[in-house]
Protein backbone atom coordinates (compact mmCIF):
# COMPACT_ATOMS: atom_id res chain seq x y z
CA UNK A 1 0.00 0.00 0.00
CA UNK A 2 1.36 3.39 -1.00
CA UNK A 3 0.91 6.63 0.94
CA UNK A 4 1.05 10.07 -0.68
CA UNK A 5 1.12 13.47 0.96
CA UNK A 6 1.13 16.78 -0.91
CA UNK A 7 0.76 20.39 0.20
CA UNK A 8 -0.38 22.62 -2.64
CA UNK A 9 0.35 26.29 -3.19
CA UNK A 10 -3.05 27.29 -1.79
CA UNK A 11 -2.13 25.60 1.51
CA UNK A 12 -4.47 22.65 1.09
CA UNK A 13 -3.11 19.22 2.05
CA UNK A 14 -3.75 15.95 0.25
CA UNK A 15 -3.23 12.62 2.01
CA UNK A 16 -3.92 9.48 0.00
CA UNK A 17 -3.54 5.79 0.79
CA UNK A 18 -3.74 3.40 -2.14
CA UNK A 19 -5.60 0.26 -1.00
CA UNK A 20 -5.37 -2.10 -3.94
CA UNK A 21 -7.62 -4.84 -2.57
CA UNK A 22 -10.64 -2.59 -1.98
CA UNK A 23 -13.42 -2.03 -4.46
CA UNK A 24 -14.55 1.48 -3.48
CA UNK A 25 -12.91 4.85 -2.88
CA UNK A 26 -13.62 7.25 -0.03
CA UNK A 27 -13.06 10.96 -0.62
CA UNK A 28 -13.05 13.05 2.54
CA UNK A 29 -12.81 16.78 3.07
CA UNK A 30 -11.62 17.70 6.58
CA UNK A 31 -11.93 21.31 7.76
CA UNK A 32 -10.85 22.95 10.97
CA UNK A 33 -13.92 24.32 12.68
CA UNK A 34 -16.57 23.66 15.29
CA UNK A 35 -17.50 24.81 18.77
CA UNK A 36 -13.87 25.02 19.92
CA UNK A 37 -13.10 27.76 17.38
CA UNK A 38 -16.35 29.73 17.31
CA UNK A 39 -16.98 33.15 18.85
CA UNK A 40 -18.82 32.87 22.17
CA UNK A 41 -21.93 34.57 20.83
CA UNK A 42 -22.10 32.34 17.74
CA UNK A 43 -21.88 28.86 19.20
CA UNK A 44 -23.47 26.37 16.82
CA UNK A 45 -22.86 28.41 13.67
CA UNK A 46 -20.44 25.87 12.16
CA UNK A 47 -22.94 23.04 12.61
CA UNK A 48 -25.60 25.18 10.93
CA UNK A 49 -23.24 25.91 8.01
CA UNK A 50 -22.60 22.19 7.59
CA UNK A 51 -26.35 21.61 7.43
CA UNK A 52 -26.88 24.43 4.96
CA UNK A 53 -24.33 22.92 2.58
CA UNK A 54 -26.94 20.24 1.91
CA UNK A 55 -29.76 22.78 1.61
CA UNK A 56 -28.23 24.62 -1.34
CA UNK A 57 -24.76 23.96 -2.77
CA UNK A 58 -22.92 26.08 -5.37
CA UNK A 59 -26.21 27.78 -6.18
CA UNK A 60 -27.92 24.44 -6.96
CA UNK A 61 -31.30 23.78 -5.43
CA UNK A 62 -31.38 20.94 -2.91
CA UNK A 63 -33.11 18.49 -5.25
CA UNK A 64 -30.62 19.21 -8.04
CA UNK A 65 -27.65 18.79 -5.68
CA UNK A 66 -29.02 15.55 -4.25
CA UNK A 67 -29.51 14.18 -7.74
CA UNK A 68 -25.90 14.99 -8.57
CA UNK A 69 -24.77 13.12 -5.45
CA UNK A 70 -27.02 10.09 -5.77
CA UNK A 71 -26.26 9.36 -9.39
CA UNK A 72 -22.71 8.53 -8.28
CA UNK A 73 -24.15 5.61 -6.31
CA UNK A 74 -22.66 7.09 -3.13
CA UNK A 75 -23.93 8.98 -0.10
CA UNK A 76 -22.52 12.35 0.92
CA UNK A 77 -22.21 12.74 4.69
CA UNK A 78 -21.39 15.78 6.79
CA UNK A 79 -20.39 15.67 10.46
CA UNK A 80 -19.49 18.54 12.79
CA UNK A 81 -17.18 17.69 15.68
CA UNK A 82 -16.00 20.01 18.42
CA UNK A 83 -12.84 20.99 16.54
CA UNK A 84 -13.35 19.86 12.92
CA UNK A 85 -15.92 19.28 10.20
CA UNK A 86 -15.90 16.32 7.81
CA UNK A 87 -17.62 15.78 4.49
CA UNK A 88 -17.13 12.35 2.92
CA UNK A 89 -18.46 10.28 0.06
CA UNK A 90 -17.67 6.68 -0.88
CA UNK A 91 -18.08 5.63 -4.51
CA UNK A 92 -16.87 3.10 -7.05
CA UNK A 93 -13.61 4.07 -8.81
CA UNK A 94 -15.60 4.82 -11.98
CA UNK A 95 -17.37 7.72 -10.20
CA UNK A 96 -14.26 9.21 -8.56
CA UNK A 97 -14.17 12.32 -10.74
CA UNK A 98 -17.83 13.16 -10.09
CA UNK A 99 -17.36 12.70 -6.34
CA UNK A 100 -14.31 15.00 -6.36
CA UNK A 101 -16.33 17.63 -8.24
CA UNK A 102 -19.09 17.37 -5.61
CA UNK A 103 -16.66 18.06 -2.75
CA UNK A 104 -15.11 20.89 -4.75
CA UNK A 105 -18.53 22.50 -5.18
CA UNK A 106 -18.77 22.92 -1.41
CA UNK A 107 -16.18 25.72 -1.67
CA UNK A 108 -18.31 27.79 -4.05
CA UNK A 109 -20.79 30.52 -3.17
CA UNK A 110 -23.98 28.81 -2.06
CA UNK A 111 -26.52 31.58 -2.48
CA UNK A 112 -28.39 30.72 0.70
CA UNK A 113 -31.65 32.63 0.97
CA UNK A 114 -33.33 33.81 4.15
CA UNK A 115 -35.86 31.02 3.65
CA UNK A 116 -33.07 28.42 3.36
CA UNK A 117 -31.66 29.60 6.67
CA UNK A 118 -35.05 29.70 8.39
CA UNK A 119 -35.84 26.14 7.33
CA UNK A 120 -32.47 24.74 8.32
CA UNK A 121 -32.59 26.44 11.70
CA UNK A 122 -35.92 24.66 12.25
CA UNK A 123 -34.25 21.34 11.36
CA UNK A 124 -31.41 21.93 13.83
CA UNK A 125 -33.82 23.01 16.57
CA UNK A 126 -35.79 19.82 16.07
CA UNK A 127 -32.54 17.88 16.18
CA UNK A 128 -31.72 19.54 19.50
CA UNK A 129 -35.08 18.51 20.96
CA UNK A 130 -34.88 14.90 19.77
CA UNK A 131 -31.21 14.07 20.09
CA UNK A 132 -29.72 15.93 23.05
CA UNK A 133 -27.81 13.81 25.52
CA UNK A 134 -28.02 16.09 28.52
CA UNK A 135 -25.70 14.01 30.67
CA UNK A 136 -22.97 14.10 28.02
CA UNK A 137 -23.49 17.83 27.46
CA UNK A 138 -23.16 18.37 31.21
CA UNK A 139 -19.92 16.40 31.29
CA UNK A 140 -18.38 18.27 28.37
CA UNK A 141 -19.43 21.59 29.90
CA UNK A 142 -17.89 20.58 33.23
CA UNK A 143 -14.69 19.51 31.48
CA UNK A 144 -14.35 22.94 29.87
CA UNK A 145 -15.15 24.66 33.17
CA UNK A 146 -18.39 26.02 31.67
CA UNK A 147 -16.48 28.15 29.15
CA UNK A 148 -17.97 28.74 25.65
CA UNK A 149 -15.74 25.91 24.35
CA UNK A 150 -17.91 23.47 26.27
CA UNK A 151 -21.24 24.50 24.78
CA UNK A 152 -23.11 21.95 22.63
CA UNK A 153 -21.78 21.55 19.09
CA UNK A 154 -25.19 22.60 17.77
CA UNK A 155 -25.21 25.64 20.07
CA UNK A 156 -28.20 26.74 22.10
CA UNK A 157 -31.68 27.65 20.92
CA UNK A 158 -31.18 31.29 21.90
CA UNK A 159 -27.87 31.67 20.07
CA UNK A 160 -29.02 29.71 17.01
CA UNK A 161 -32.11 31.87 16.55
CA UNK A 162 -29.99 35.04 16.68
CA UNK A 163 -27.55 34.01 13.93
CA UNK A 164 -27.84 36.29 10.91
CA UNK A 165 -27.33 35.63 7.20
CA UNK A 166 -24.15 37.81 7.03
CA UNK A 167 -22.69 35.99 10.04
CA UNK A 168 -23.46 32.61 8.47
CA UNK A 169 -21.92 33.57 5.12
CA UNK A 170 -18.81 34.88 6.87
CA UNK A 171 -18.49 31.67 8.88
CA UNK A 172 -18.80 29.57 5.74
CA UNK A 173 -15.94 31.50 4.13
CA UNK A 174 -13.86 31.11 7.28
CA UNK A 175 -14.56 27.38 7.51
CA UNK A 176 -13.60 26.66 3.90
CA UNK A 177 -10.16 28.29 4.07
CA UNK A 178 -7.79 26.22 1.95
CA UNK A 179 -4.98 26.43 4.53
CA UNK A 180 -7.19 24.60 7.04
CA UNK A 181 -8.43 21.92 4.62
CA UNK A 182 -7.26 18.38 4.04
CA UNK A 183 -8.34 16.06 1.26
CA UNK A 184 -8.13 12.41 2.31
CA UNK A 185 -8.39 9.63 -0.28
CA UNK A 186 -8.48 5.91 0.50
CA UNK A 187 -9.12 2.91 -1.73
CA UNK A 188 -7.85 1.67 -5.11
CA UNK A 189 -6.62 5.13 -6.14
CA UNK A 190 -4.70 5.56 -9.38
CA UNK A 191 -2.09 8.25 -10.14
CA UNK A 192 -4.55 9.70 -12.65
CA UNK A 193 -7.15 10.15 -9.90
CA UNK A 194 -4.65 11.91 -7.65
CA UNK A 195 -3.82 14.22 -10.55
CA UNK A 196 -7.52 14.90 -11.03
CA UNK A 197 -7.92 15.77 -7.34
CA UNK A 198 -4.96 18.15 -7.62
CA UNK A 199 -6.47 19.81 -10.69
CA UNK A 200 -9.89 20.13 -9.04
CA UNK A 201 -8.87 21.48 -5.63
CA UNK A 202 -5.60 23.36 -6.16
CA UNK A 203 -7.36 26.35 -7.85
CA UNK A 204 -9.22 27.06 -4.58
CA UNK A 205 -8.09 30.54 -3.59
CA UNK A 206 -5.93 30.96 -0.51
CA UNK A 207 -7.71 33.09 2.09
CA UNK A 208 -6.17 35.74 4.29
CA UNK A 209 -4.74 34.40 7.53
CA UNK A 210 -6.86 34.93 10.61
CA UNK A 211 -5.89 34.70 14.24
CA UNK A 212 -7.41 31.63 15.86
CA UNK A 213 -9.07 31.45 19.25
CA UNK A 214 -7.23 29.83 22.14
CA UNK A 215 -9.17 26.65 22.88
CA UNK A 216 -7.24 25.70 26.01
CA UNK A 217 -9.73 25.56 28.92
CA UNK A 218 -8.66 27.33 32.08
CA UNK A 219 -7.48 25.01 34.87
CA UNK A 220 -7.45 22.06 32.46
CA UNK A 221 -5.45 19.69 34.66
CA UNK A 222 -5.42 19.31 38.44
CA UNK A 223 -8.84 20.90 38.85
CA UNK A 224 -9.42 18.88 42.06
CA UNK A 225 -12.94 17.93 40.91
CA UNK A 226 -14.33 21.33 41.87
CA UNK A 227 -16.89 21.13 39.07
CA UNK A 228 -18.86 18.03 40.07
CA UNK A 229 -22.54 18.48 39.26
CA UNK A 230 -25.86 17.03 40.40
CA UNK A 231 -29.04 17.64 38.39
CA UNK A 232 -32.36 16.59 39.91
CA UNK A 233 -35.43 15.16 38.21
CA UNK A 234 -38.36 12.85 38.95
CA UNK A 235 -37.13 10.04 36.65
CA UNK A 236 -36.52 6.51 37.88
CA UNK A 237 -33.37 6.21 35.76
CA UNK A 238 -30.25 8.04 36.92
CA UNK A 239 -27.33 8.82 34.60
CA UNK A 240 -23.93 8.61 36.25
CA UNK A 241 -21.13 10.25 34.25
CA UNK A 242 -17.40 10.01 34.95
CA UNK A 243 -14.95 12.22 33.05
CA UNK A 244 -11.17 11.93 33.38
CA UNK A 245 -8.71 14.53 32.13
CA UNK A 246 -6.01 12.99 29.93
CA UNK A 247 -2.65 14.75 29.93
CA UNK A 248 -1.33 13.92 26.44
CA UNK A 249 2.17 15.02 27.44
CA UNK A 250 2.24 11.86 29.58
CA UNK A 251 -0.29 9.52 27.95
CA UNK A 252 -0.55 8.79 24.23
CA UNK A 253 -4.06 9.08 22.77
CA UNK A 254 -3.88 5.47 21.57
CA UNK A 255 -2.98 4.34 25.11
CA UNK A 256 -5.98 6.17 26.55
CA UNK A 257 -8.26 4.76 23.87
CA UNK A 258 -7.06 1.19 24.43
CA UNK A 259 -7.56 1.66 28.17
CA UNK A 260 -11.13 2.85 27.62
CA UNK A 261 -11.86 -0.09 25.33
CA UNK A 262 -10.31 -2.45 27.86
CA UNK A 263 -12.75 -1.28 30.54
CA UNK A 264 -16.07 -1.55 28.73
CA UNK A 265 -15.90 -2.54 25.04
CA UNK A 266 -16.22 -6.29 24.82
CA UNK A 267 -17.81 -9.22 26.59
CA UNK A 268 -14.93 -9.86 29.01
CA UNK A 269 -14.13 -6.27 29.95
CA UNK A 270 -14.40 -5.40 33.66
CA UNK A 271 -17.30 -2.93 33.49
CA UNK A 272 -19.29 -5.14 31.12
CA UNK A 273 -18.78 -8.42 32.96
CA UNK A 274 -19.46 -7.08 36.43
CA UNK A 275 -22.06 -4.35 35.91
CA UNK A 276 -24.08 -5.89 33.10
CA UNK A 277 -23.50 -9.64 33.00
CA UNK A 278 -23.07 -10.48 36.72
CA UNK A 279 -25.20 -7.81 38.42
CA UNK A 280 -27.60 -6.88 35.62
CA UNK A 281 -27.43 -3.20 36.62
CA UNK A 282 -27.46 -1.74 33.12
CA UNK A 283 -27.90 -2.56 29.46
CA UNK A 284 -24.95 -0.72 27.95
CA UNK A 285 -22.21 1.75 28.81
CA UNK A 286 -21.69 4.90 26.76
CA UNK A 287 -18.04 5.91 26.57
CA UNK A 288 -15.52 7.70 24.39
CA UNK A 289 -12.19 9.52 24.31
CA UNK A 290 -11.77 12.94 22.73
CA UNK A 291 -8.52 14.79 22.08
CA UNK A 292 -7.72 18.42 21.38
CA UNK A 293 -4.59 20.50 20.91
CA UNK A 294 -4.10 20.80 24.66
CA UNK A 295 -5.02 17.33 25.90
CA UNK A 296 -8.11 15.19 26.08
CA UNK A 297 -10.75 13.43 28.08
CA UNK A 298 -12.13 9.96 28.68
CA UNK A 299 -15.74 9.59 29.75
CA UNK A 300 -18.19 6.89 30.81
CA UNK A 301 -21.97 7.21 31.20
CA UNK A 302 -23.95 4.59 33.12
CA UNK A 303 -27.78 4.60 33.02
CA UNK A 304 -29.09 2.83 36.11
CA UNK A 305 -32.32 2.60 38.12
CA UNK A 306 -32.23 4.97 41.05
CA UNK A 307 -32.54 2.10 43.56
CA UNK A 308 -29.42 0.48 42.09
CA UNK A 309 -27.31 3.66 42.08
CA UNK A 310 -25.55 2.99 45.42
CA UNK A 311 -24.49 -0.48 44.27
CA UNK A 312 -23.36 0.89 40.90
CA UNK A 313 -21.18 3.53 42.57
CA UNK A 314 -19.64 0.93 44.87
CA UNK A 315 -18.85 -1.42 42.01
CA UNK A 316 -17.39 1.34 39.84
CA UNK A 317 -15.15 2.30 42.76
CA UNK A 318 -13.90 -1.28 43.17
CA UNK A 319 -13.27 -1.75 39.45
CA UNK A 320 -11.42 1.52 38.89
CA UNK A 321 -9.30 1.10 42.04
CA UNK A 322 -8.41 -2.45 40.98
CA UNK A 323 -7.63 -1.49 37.39
CA UNK A 324 -5.42 1.36 38.55
CA UNK A 325 -3.35 -1.15 40.50
CA UNK A 326 -3.38 -3.98 37.96
CA UNK A 327 -4.97 -3.93 34.51
CA UNK A 328 -7.08 -6.99 33.66
CA UNK A 329 -4.68 -8.97 31.48
CA UNK A 330 -7.36 -11.07 29.78
CA UNK A 331 -9.26 -7.93 28.79
CA UNK A 332 -6.02 -6.41 27.51
CA UNK A 333 -5.34 -9.47 25.34
CA UNK A 334 -8.82 -9.21 23.80
CA UNK A 335 -8.57 -5.50 23.07
CA UNK A 336 -5.02 -5.93 21.78
CA UNK A 337 -6.22 -8.58 19.32
CA UNK A 338 -9.05 -6.36 18.14
CA UNK A 339 -6.65 -3.46 17.47
CA UNK A 340 -4.04 -5.58 15.71
CA UNK A 341 -5.21 -8.75 13.95
CA UNK A 342 -8.84 -7.64 14.19
CA UNK A 343 -8.01 -4.31 12.60
CA UNK A 344 -7.59 -6.13 9.31
CA UNK A 345 -11.08 -4.93 8.42
CA UNK A 346 -9.46 -1.58 7.65
CA UNK A 347 -7.64 -3.21 4.76
CA UNK A 348 -11.03 -3.86 3.14
CA UNK A 349 -12.92 -0.74 4.22
CA UNK A 350 -11.64 2.56 2.72
CA UNK A 351 -14.30 4.57 4.54
CA UNK A 352 -13.34 3.36 8.03
CA UNK A 353 -9.67 3.88 7.30
CA UNK A 354 -10.33 7.40 5.98
CA UNK A 355 -11.72 8.28 9.42
CA UNK A 356 -8.65 6.78 11.10
CA UNK A 357 -6.46 8.99 8.89
CA UNK A 358 -8.58 12.04 9.65
CA UNK A 359 -8.28 11.68 13.41
CA UNK A 360 -4.73 10.34 13.65
CA UNK A 361 -2.10 11.93 11.41
CA UNK A 362 0.53 9.63 12.89
CA UNK A 363 -0.55 6.76 10.64
CA UNK A 364 -0.26 6.42 6.86
CA UNK A 365 -1.52 2.97 5.87
CA UNK A 366 -3.63 0.25 7.52
CA UNK A 367 -0.40 -1.70 7.99
CA UNK A 368 1.25 1.19 9.87
CA UNK A 369 -1.91 1.48 12.01
CA UNK A 370 -1.76 -2.20 12.96
CA UNK A 371 2.00 -2.08 13.59
CA UNK A 372 1.71 1.03 15.75
CA UNK A 373 -1.04 -0.55 17.84
CA UNK A 374 0.95 -3.77 18.07
CA UNK A 375 3.81 -1.90 19.69
CA UNK A 376 1.65 -0.89 22.67
CA UNK A 377 2.47 -3.10 25.65
CA UNK A 378 0.51 -4.27 28.66
CA UNK A 379 2.90 -2.29 30.84
CA UNK A 380 2.16 0.92 28.91
CA UNK A 381 -1.57 0.57 29.49
CA UNK A 382 -0.93 -0.05 33.18
CA UNK A 383 1.09 3.17 33.41
CA UNK A 384 -1.64 5.04 31.53
CA UNK A 385 -4.24 3.83 34.05
CA UNK A 386 -2.15 5.08 36.96
CA UNK A 387 -1.71 8.45 35.26
CA UNK A 388 -5.34 8.97 34.24
CA UNK A 389 -7.27 7.47 37.17
CA UNK A 390 -6.36 10.10 39.72
CA UNK A 391 -8.93 11.92 41.86
CA UNK A 392 -7.69 15.33 40.69
CA UNK A 393 -8.46 14.32 37.08
CA UNK A 394 -12.00 13.17 37.81
CA UNK A 395 -15.28 15.01 37.32
CA UNK A 396 -18.50 13.28 38.38
CA UNK A 397 -21.74 14.41 36.73
CA UNK A 398 -25.11 12.91 37.62
CA UNK A 399 -28.34 13.71 35.78
CA UNK A 400 -31.93 12.95 36.73
CA UNK A 401 -31.08 12.47 40.41
CA UNK A 402 -34.18 12.18 42.65
CA UNK A 403 -34.97 15.17 44.86
CA UNK A 404 -34.77 13.17 48.10
CA UNK A 405 -32.12 14.56 50.43
CA UNK A 406 -31.12 11.07 51.61
CA UNK A 407 -30.40 10.09 48.03
CA UNK A 408 -28.26 13.17 47.45
CA UNK A 409 -26.31 12.55 50.66
CA UNK A 410 -25.70 8.98 49.55
CA UNK A 411 -24.40 10.17 46.18
CA UNK A 412 -21.95 12.60 47.76
CA UNK A 413 -20.78 9.86 50.13
CA UNK A 414 -20.20 7.40 47.27
CA UNK A 415 -18.38 10.06 45.24
CA UNK A 416 -16.08 10.68 48.19
CA UNK A 417 -15.35 6.98 48.49
CA UNK A 418 -14.53 6.76 44.78
CA UNK A 419 -12.05 9.61 45.00
CA UNK A 420 -10.45 8.16 48.12
CA UNK A 421 -10.02 4.82 46.38
CA UNK A 422 -8.31 6.50 43.41
CA UNK A 423 -5.95 8.33 45.77
CA UNK A 424 -4.24 5.09 46.76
Amino acid sequence: MNFTKEIWENGMTLRACEMGGAHSITLMLMLRGGAAWEPARQKGITHLVEHLCFRRCAGMRQEEFYYKVERTGGLLRGITYRDRVLFEITVSPSHFNEAADILRSLFEENGWTYEDIRREKAVVLKQMEDGNDYCLETMISDFFNHSPCGEPIAGTRKKLEKLTRPQIKAQKAELFRSEDCEIILTGPISPAQIRHAREVFSPVTRAAAKECADITPAYFLKRQSKHDQLFTDEADIVKVGLTFDVDTSKVLPIEAELLRQLLCNGLLTPFTMRLREELGLLHEIQSNTEFFDFGGLMYFIFSVHKDDTPLLMEEITKILAQQKQCIDKRAFECVYAAYTDGAGILFDDPRSFAYELAFDDGIKTPQSYVERNGSITYEQIGKAAKEIFKPQNLIVSLNDVPHEENFKRMIYEKKGQLKQALEK
